[in-house]
């Protein structure tokens, strides 16, 4: 049986198969984290990132791209307390939950945000 393991490419996340350095592979150890939950991981890093020292004040506005995307997700997860406006296609603003407002993608965005 092949070992689970965590690791922190610099591209090809979602591939099947990645050339990973050895020294940004971890094992997981056995029945310490679920596959789904190891899964979510990657997309919490890179929410964290681009959120970098943003002071996350109560009411504070923040935009997300992509906010049907796991980052775009996962930003909204983590500006708890923050006005969070998520931009979206159309297929995916029926299903978005937990956003301030959200504007469908290919619309005027600047007008719908000063609204």
């Amino acid at each position: 049986m092949d070992d689970l393991v965590y690791a922190l490419p610099d591209f090809g996340a979602w591939a099947q198969q990645v050339t990973i350095p050895e020294d940004l592979v971890w094992r997981v150890e056995e029945n310490s984290v679920s596959v789904e939950n190891l899964s979510c991981t990657l997309a919490y890093l890179v929410a964290d990132l681009l959120l970098g020292d943003a002071p996350l004040l109560p009411n504070s506005t923040i935009l997300v791209h992509s906010a049907g995307g796991s980052v775009g997700l996962a930003v909204k997860d983590l500006a708890k307390g923050c006005n969070v406006i998520g931009i979206a296609s159309k297929g995916k603003l029926e299903h978005l939950e937990g956003f301030s407002s959200l504007i469908e993608r290919g619309t005027d965005y600047v007008a719908e945000i000063r609204k």
